[in-house]
């Protein structure tokens, strides 16, 4: 968890396998609803979390482009050039 300013929060994510399925429940404006329709007091989101296919699409990009198969996310500039002076 990150300290954006005042009381605001975020968290870091990358591609991966998980698929939130167009994320919880929200009203128009981002605030998450609970299970039973009610805003959650000062919790927002932005956009959906993740998709299936998104950690493949990149990691098989990645390989296209310098023939080195990365396995597992984040798929970070610094892992892609370990993985390629390994080979």
């Amino acid at each position: 968890m990150i300290e954006l300013y005042g009381d605001l929060y975020g968290l870091p994510v990358w591609p991966c396998l998980l698929n939130t399925q167009g994320g919880p429940k929200r009203k128009s404006r981002g605030q998450i609803l609970n299970v039973w329709g009610k805003p959650i007091k000062r919790l927002y989101s932005a956009g959906e979390m993740g998709s299936m296919p998104t950690a493949g699409a990149i990691g098989n990009a990645i390989f296209d482009a310098t023939g080195v198969r990365l396995r597992r996310a984040p798929f970070t500039p610094a892992r892609v050039l370990a993985a390629l002076k390994s080979r």
